[in-house]
Order: C-alpha cells, then sequence, then structure tokens
C-alpha cells in the first residue's frame, strides 16, 4: 500500500474470508487505532466530509445489494456506523440521506447486524 492501511483497506483486503475483518482486528486489539499501534504504524484519523461518507454508503449498498446495516460497515471495512452518526446525527439520519431508505424497511430493520 505504501502507507498505513485504513480499515477499509483491511476490509477489502480481506473480502472472501482471506484474513480477519476489521472489527476482529478491532476486537482483539480493543480498537482498530490500536493494532496499528501494535504494529508500530500511526493511527490514521480520517477526516470525511458528509459528501464522502455519502458516497461511501452507496458505494457499500450497491457492492453488498442491499441497504447496509451497522454491522455490515464493521465486517466490510467501511466508516464506522459511529462515524456517520458524528456527523449525521444517527446512522438512519445518514441512510436518509444517502437516499437508502426502502418503502418496505423500517429503521429497525436497518440498524440490525
Amino acid at each position: 500500500l505504501g502507507k498505513t492501511p485504513s480499515s477499509v483497506d483491511v476490509g477489502h483486503a480481506t473480502a472472501g474470508g482471506k484474513g480477519p475483518t476489521p472489527s476482529a482486528v478491532a476486537r482483539s486489539f480493543g480498537s482498530f487505532n490500536a493494532a496499528l499501534d501494535a504494529a508500530r504504524l500511526r493511527p490514521l484519523k480520517r477526516n470525511y466530509t458528509d459528501e464522502e461518507l455519502i458516497d461511501l454508503l452507496q458505494q457499500c449498498a450497491e457492492k453488498i445489494g442491499r441497504v447496509p446495516r451497522k454491522q455490515d460497515l464493521l465486517r466490510h471495512g467501511w466508516p464506522s456506523p459511529n462515524t456517520y452518526r458524528e456527523h449525521f446525527g444517527s446512522y438512519a439520519a445518514a441512510l436518509e440521506r444517502a437516499g437508502l431508505t426502502g418503502e418496505n424497511e423500517s429503521p429497525n430493520t436497518w440498524l440490525e447486524g
């Protein structure tokens, strides 16, 4: 990569069971940044714009073929649900802003892992 890997990088590299998911790494070390620290890599603090987050959420939905749940973000290495909450007030609000609300889906469905 030539840079410190982000959780998104790890998620893409380990897709299809080729290695530990970013959430498994975070559970093992307490956080993803703690894992980077243990590997003597400088933890990244990514400052996403609202537009970047919406775009990434739409990309995730397209990749998995449905409205992403919080667990999907963690499993696949996308920005964390907390990042969306910090930017939009809630994960459900981020989904709505991204146009990822379905007529037959309730906010409870979105939040299931």
